[in-house]
């Protein structure tokens, strides 16, 4: 999986749907969205790989393709997911059917 710098601290990992992120510094992240749970180990040896570590999740709508891997990223690394309060509804509805 390739990581772009695009501009500045802004980067976009190439997965099957772009997962843009945000440098916080040389070692913490904050992904938009974080991908599908089928691409998650690849996900997450690109960011370690790199040196990176989620420090949060900005999750744009509850379909599985933007937050397939935010329960796994939040339990692993202790890190929070924010949601609209709308698409928050949506997702706990999704994550009854996982």
């Amino acid at each position: 999986m390739k990581l772009t710098q695009v501009k500045g601290s802004t980067w976009v990992l190439e997965a099957n749907e772009l997962i843009p992120l945000y440098l916080l510094d040389d070692r913490r992240c904050v992904l938009l969205d974080s991908g599908l749970a089928k691409e998650r180990e690849e996900i997450e040896k690109t960011l370690l790989e790199a040196g990176l570590e989620p420090a949060g999740i900005l999750c744009s709508h509850a379909h599985v393709d933007h937050g397939g891997n935010n329960r796994y990223f939040q339990e692993k690394y202790q890190i929070p997911v924010a949601l609209t309060a709308k698409e928050a509804v949506s997702y706990t509805h999704l994550r009854a059917h996982e």
